[in-house]
């Protein structure tokens, strides 16, 4: 467990946490550590989930299948990364399925053991409860962004709203996102091919550059000019 110290402090449910309080609260938890294979699923829409799930390596996709069948990528989670915290605590059924995109490992904890903790609670009990409260309210705005983007009515305007989260998110005008460009599709509910002929266009209209999964936007206000 020692080898993922780092990353768990990374975590927004354990931020200022010292290296004490870590292991207080992990010795009180007993987390259960799972190694996931590219394509396993984690949790399954329409099940109970009882666990709050940290990544500490690879990434997983939540994915919603619609009435078409057709999926849809609702978010992808990375190293350091908090997912289940929301349903774990509640009556309903899952409704996404979490599905491994490569080999990955993740930490759980049950969801009854942060909010009843043991009888020798202390600050560290107090301070995971205040960042448990934390990442779901982040979860709320990421929502809420999502819908942004979603609402808006054109590939390109879409694409923007995107861009221009992810840069905020980064603090930088040069930044990496997670999504290859099948996933970043999915995302944006788009064709993959109408995906990458709209970034090509935009780079060639001067609006932002790109490699890979590495994007530049020199100038923000000329591009929120497209919005």
């Amino acid at each position: 467990m020692k080898e993922y110290y780092e990353t768990l402090l990374s975590c927004i449910l354990f931020d200022n946490f010292t290296q004490d309080n870590l292991e207080t609260v992990l010795e009180c938890f007993k987390p259960t550590v799972s190694d996931y294979q590219k394509g396993e699923i984690l949790i399954l829409d329409g099940y109970k989930n009882d666990y709050v799930h940290i990544i500490l390596s690879g990434t997983v996709s939540g994915i919603k299948v619609d009435f078409n069948g057709k999926e849809r990528i609702i978010s992808i989670f990375s190293k350091g990364d908090v997912f289940g915290e929301i349903l774990s605590g509640s009556t309903e059924k899952n409704p996404i399925t979490i599905i491994a995109n490569e080999q990955c490992t993740v930490l759980k904890i049950e969801h009854k053991k942060i909010i009843s903790p043991c009888g020798k609670f202390d600050c560290a009990h107090s301070l995971l409860l205040q960042n448990l409260i934390s990442s779901i309210s982040d979860k709320y705005f990421k929502l809420n962004s999502k819908l942004e983007i979603l609402s808006s009515k054109t590939l390109r305007e879409k694409i923007i709203v995107f861009l221009l989260t992810e840069q905020k998110k980064a603090g930088q005008n040069t930044f990496m996102i997670i999504y290859n460009r099948n996933n970043l599709a999915t995302y944006l509910n788009c064709d993959r091919t109408a995906l990458s002929r709209e970034l090509a266009s935009m780079k060639a209209d001067g609006l932002i550059d790109y490699y890979k999964n590495s994007f530049k936007i020199d100038n923000i206000p000329n591009l929120k000019k497209q919005l």
